[in-house]
């Protein structure tokens, strides 16, 4: 006999919220364990990483312009608001 029963999140929040501590990090420690396992999980990481790395840079001229620029920006919106 199985029985399926219909959580929404918040539900299932109170009810891990309800829990003695020592099963919430039995819970925590077990849901890390699955994070871990996930496909997924060290695939998004390294997937980001690359990303990152491979994402534009700037030289150290446009370095300066945008630091110029942030200034001016900087100097004319406290002259505006204050």
């Amino acid at each position: 006999m199985e029985l399926m029963v219909k959580l929404e999140f918040k539900q299932i929040l109170k009810i891990i919220e309800q829990l003695p501590q020592d099963d919430k990090y039995e819970l925590k420690k077990k849901l890390d364990q699955q994070l871990e396992q996930s496909p997924f999980a060290s695939e998004d990481k390294d997937e980001l990483t690359d990303l990152l790395l491979r994402g534009p840079v700037m030289t150290d001229e446009e370095k300066t312009r945008f630091d110029k620029i942030e200034k001016s920006f900087d100097t004319w919106t406290k002259n505006l608001f204050y």
